[in-house]
């Protein structure tokens, strides 16, 4: 009898969630386009009001960041704009402690652990990698700490094979709310930070915050934000969305979108020299182009030993040389943020192109561990403060 009570329980639960989920006719403004690859839209129907942001992660110019441990107990626009070169959209990255602004569960910002957190089987996880490849884990899975992960963030799942969660608790209620979430493919980050505790604007539960991001073209999502700390950044505009009071609150991690054509730039050179005897090739022609295929820029070698340079934004490059009577030679070569990488060519006599890709987007990802009953397995740590 009890089983059947509290099969019966969860089911009700189950239908309020999706009824609170249930879409209506939004009203969405024009799409806007902060930066290349990223298109932003303002949303609202009766007492609800949202921001949309869907980002191309395939696209050369769409970089993704997530605050280092340093970087805690800033206020997202601070963060932004005075800590990430090229930063165009930003909002909180997941519930945290706040007696000393630590993340509750795993995190990672541009490379770099955040101390003792570690993933919470209650808590879903989003990595991604350095070239921006994107994995949502479920809550039920432990993901340990790999070399691969670049970014991460945790959250509260909100929507699992596009289908927004039952909610429970606090997550039944109108408020605040900001998710983050991946397309099927895992190529487009979806981003929605819904308004609330206003005249206009009561708030969203955590079905109808998954409903949003499902709307937005996710297939998996989290909610990483809520109450006064939920808020969302955009270049050009500051708070786009902020708490009741227009204000924004001190968090623990910041996600953020990068445009990597305004971002830090770092040096690409090297010569062109015959692959036979290392003999320069003077004149050569230097083309290089992102991995969309966009020309970056151009020019000849400039010094009798075919010494080449360009400045530019920090991502991957395919870079072509040519000359008379050699085949054209290609490379994938990776600008480095504030550095200088070698780039060099080698040639050999003949007609015709080599050809050459960036590597292939992924990682090593899964399959990890299932969680017992909410607690983690194979040895991991859960975060202090989580149980």
């Amino acid at each position: 009898m009890r089983d059947i009570d509290r099969f019966m329980r969860a089911l009700f639960t189950l239908a309020l969630g999706l009824a609170a989920a249930a879409p209506a006719q939004a009203q969405c403004g024009a799409d806007e386009s902060p930066s290349v690859g990223v298109v932003l839209r303002r949303c609202a129907e009766d007492g609800a009001r949202w921001i949309e942001v869907a980002a191309d992660l395939a696209s050369a110019d769409v970089g993704t960041r997530v605050s280092r441990p340093m970087e805690r107990g800033a206020v997202v626009e601070t963060w932004a704009e005075s800590v990430v070169s090229g930063a165009v959209i930003a909002v909180p990255a997941g519930p945290f402690r706040f007696a000393d602004f630590e993340p509750r569960g795993l995190t990672v910002g541009a490379g770099e652990h955040w101390g003792t957190t570690a993933d919470d089987p209650r808590l879903g996880v989003l990595a991604l990698d350095e070239r921006q490849a994107g994995v949502l884990a479920p809550g039920e899975q432990v993901v340990p700490l790999e070399p691969w992960m670049h970014d991460v963030l945790s959250g509260v799942p909100v929507l699992r094979d596009g289908v927004p969660a039952a909610c429970g608790g606090d997550g039944c209620a109108r408020a605040p709310r900001t998710g983050v979430g991946l397309s099927e493919d895992g190529r487009t980050i979806v981003i929605v930070t819904a308004a609330g505790w206003a005249a206009d604007a009561e708030g969203v539960s955590d079905p109808r915050l998954g409903a949003l991001l499902a709307g937005g073209g996710a297939h998996d999502g989290l909610r990483v934000a809520e109450g006064a700390t939920s808020a969302m950044w955009a270049r050009g505009d500051g708070l786009v969305a902020a708490s009741s009071d227009g204000a924004s609150r001190a968090s623990a991690a910041f996600l953020a979108l990068v445009d990597l054509s305004a971002g830090v730039t770092g040096q690409l050179v090297r010569v062109v020299e015959r692959m036979d005897d290392n003999r320069p090739l003077v004149g050569a022609r230097i083309v290089i182009e992102t991995s969309d295929g966009t020309v970056a820029a151009e020019g000849g070698t400039l010094t009798d030993r075919a010494y080449w340079s360009f400045t530019l934004p920090a991502r991957d490059y395919v870079v072509r040389a040519s000359v008379d009577g050699f085949r054209s030679s290609c490379r994938v070569c990776s600008v480095e943020a504030g550095g200088e990488t070698w780039c060099s060519q080698f040639m050999v006599p003949g007609e015709g192109s080599e050809t050459c890709a960036p590597p292939p987007l992924g990682r090593d990802a899964g399959p990890w561990p299932v969680g017992d009953g909410g607690v983690p397995v194979d040895g991991s740590v859960a975060p202090p403060g989580s149980g």
